[in-house]
């Protein structure tokens, strides 16, 4: 009697083990709000558009060389800090100011910008008309 049952247990485990399957495609839902910006983020590309319907080339020239590796961090309160990383820039571009998110546009020391792709892990910031009017400059923000 002893060897159906436990024939029987090992069965029902063998078959939920089996059947139970992890949910990977699950994603955390990150929205776009002051909370979630939170964070220290570095540089990553440099994206630019002559016009809105023409193709986006890298620009990372574009961005000072000794900046590509600042920090930039988005405190509670909106406190925004600026740190000239290991590359020092001269004169520096370190100091403090202010930040803020509007929907999602989002100003730093009184510049503004658009946010595109927000993840908990990064986002772009679009900027409108940036040298020619139509034109965009896209930076993409890493979280460190």
């Amino acid at each position: 009697m002893l060897k159906p049952t436990l024939i029987v247990i090992l069965s029902f485990t063998l078959f939920c083990l089996i059947s139970c399957k992890k949910n990977n495609e699950a994603k955390t839902v990150c929205a776009l709000n002051e909370t979630n910006l939170l964070g220290t983020y570095k540089y990553g590309t440099a994206m630019y558009k002559a016009s809105p319907t023409s193709t986006a080339v890298d620009a990372t020239s574009m961005v000072d060389s000794c900046s590509l590796d600042d920090l930039i961090t988005l405190k509670a309160n909106n406190v925004f800090i600026y740190t000239d990383a290991r590359m020092q820039c001269n004169p520096s571009d370190a100091g403090t100011s202010t930040w803020s998110l509007q929907g999602n546009i989002l100003t730093l020391n009184s510049q503004s910008g658009t946010i595109d792709n927000f993840s908990c892990t990064s986002f772009t910031v679009a900027n409108a008309n940036f040298s020619n009017p139509g034109d965009t400059l896209l930076i993409t923000f890493q979280r460190k």
